[in-house]
């Protein structure tokens, strides 16, 4: 495997990470009658997400 190689793991965790960061952005934008920038930022990481479960290992 190249070095510069990312596992689906490595991409998974990456993902989650992501998902994290705008689910507490977008959760402090909605109290504060919410930021469509932040809503798209949120689904955006919701698909990245969706994509790594979606590869296989070996693609």
């Amino acid at each position: 495997m190249n070095p510069e190689t990312v596992t689906r793991d490595q991409a998974l965790d990456a993902a989650r990470q992501i998902l994290a960061a705008t689910a507490a952005d977008k959760a402090q934008a909605d109290r504060h009658g919410g930021n469509p920038d932040h809503d798209a930022a949120h689904a955006a990481a919701l698909d990245l997400q969706q994509l790594v479960r979606n590869t296989r290992e070996d693609s």
